[in-house]
């Protein structure tokens, strides 16, 4: 479209509101004047300056604030955000709808603020809000809080260092062995050492320092000998105190695993017909360098006290003195 022509500009009075207002007098009525100071219109009117405002539009809101009547709805689950102040940032909080609503609800707010500890639940089918004391949470504690700042891991158990501190120590398999164990008769079981009433049970090879006392009896079992072919083995790892019934004459081999210090009694029972003899390997030593001569009565009982006193590599000595005919 071109311009039209012949044209005629439109002359329009310029300055400060003040100039203007001060001069109002000098305008025609119906003229338009422009305030600098303002950037904003006015027009001469029944001989005053009015500025010109359009016709309120009811279906827009103010951006400076409105007050709504009905409700509002924002459609698309599309967010109310209320921001922090400029001054901070332009970080917000937003609420919205879920993506997919089951059915309308309205939730209702509650007058007032809850107590402290309180908190928001749904009182009713209705969507009623109220402020509520929780009674299946556990409240705060210094104990829990202390556990919860802890960082678990594999094989370690919780303890309390103080008041309101905490701490992990290493929980051996060994020591998960004995946690379910009732009483201390379970733990002697569970570590083998016994089942009694402080009786105690040692397997295997043990070295004791220092004196030791008791107050009961310290039993030592008594182990089987067996002569075969004529001669009988003493393996002296396996017991103090042994047991040997001759069924054929025997001797006693060198004696095995000899310490200087360890003594028992070799109890030597005949058969039922007797006169069965022992002799003995050279290891084994006897007052006045004279083996003792068996009871040979059947079933006759003689008892054999040893004690070894010594057993370096120039040889083992173990000297026995005979109890004769005990039975």
């Amino acid at each position: 479209m071109g311009v039209p022509s012949p044209r005629t500009p439109v002359r329009v009075a310029r300055g400060t509101y003040s100039v203007l207002n001060t001069n109002k007098a000098s305008l025609e009525e119906g003229e338009v004047c422009y305030a600098t100071d303002e950037n904003r219109i006015y027009i001469k009117e029944g001989g005053n300056i009015e500025p010109t405002t359009a016709a309120a539009d009811a279906t827009k809101a103010s951006l400076s604030g409105a007050t709504f009547t009905g409700h509002v709805v924002l459609d698309n689950a599309k967010e109310v955000r209320l921001s922090e102040t400029d001054a901070n940032g332009s970080h917000y909080l937003g609420v919205k709808a879920p993506d997919s609503v089951t059915a309308d609800k309205t939730f209702t707010l509650p007058d007032g603020h809850g107590g402290s500890g309180q908190v928001l639940t749904c009182s009713d089918a209705s969507g009623t809000l109220g402020w509520t004391t929780p009674t299946v949470y556990q409240a705060a504690d210094a104990d829990l809080t202390a556990i919860a700042g802890l960082t678990s891991a594999a094989d370690k158990g919780i303890q309390f260092t103080g008041s309101g501190t905490a701490g992990t120590y290493d929980l051996t398999s060994f020591a998960k062995t004995i946690l379910d164990d009732a009483d201390a008769g379970a733990v002697r079981t569970t570590i083998g050492a016994g089942t009694g009433n402080g009786d105690v049970t040692l397997s295997g090879a043990q070295s004791f320092t220092g004196i030791k006392t008791f107050n009961a009896a310290a039993r030592a079992e008594v182990t089987t000998l067996t002569s075969s072919s004529n001669a009988t083995a003493v393996d002296l790892s396996l017991s103090n105190d042994f047991k040997l019934t001759l069924g054929e004459n025997s001797t006693l081999s060198a004696p095995t695993n000899a310490v200087a210090g360890q003594s028992g009694v070799i109890w030597v029972t005949q058969d039922g017909t007797g006169s069965r003899t022992l002799a003995y390997h050279a290891d084994w030593d006897f007052a006045a360098a004279t083996a003792p001569v068996l009871t040979t009565t059947g079933n006759a009982t003689d008892a054999l006290c040893y004690s070894v006193y010594a057993d370096s590599d120039a040889g083992v000595h173990v000297l026995i003195t005979a109890v004769l005919d005990v039975s």
